[in-house]
């Protein structure tokens, strides 16, 4: 965020902890890591699955080939609802 002229310094506005890169903004945060365990268990509660919070999924979409085509698709539209969120709110 620094780089962008957002912040002064490369700490992450969330946590105050870690540094701001975007991996860290879309993915390690714990504010932004603990929405991602509640999206996931969201996800297995509706689909009847058992994926877990990892970047692949949380951030690339990346899901199991074990879930079938159509779970595939709702699950990729919601998550990238998610990191557009997670992005905007970054920002802000």
């Amino acid at each position: 965020m620094s780089r962008l002229g957002l912040r002064n310094d490369d700490t992450c506005w969330r946590c105050n902890k870690g540094r701001g890169t975007l991996f860290h903004m879309l993915y390690e945060c714990e504010m932004v890591h603990n929405f991602w365990l509640e999206i996931i268990t969201c996800i297995n509660n509706i689909l009847e699955t058992d994926l877990s919070v990892n970047p692949a999924i949380c951030i690339l979409g990346m899901l199991p080939l074990e879930v079938n085509l159509s779970s595939k698709v709702y699950c990729h539209g919601l998550i990238l609802r998610v990191d557009l969120t997670v992005l905007q709110l970054s920002v802000h």
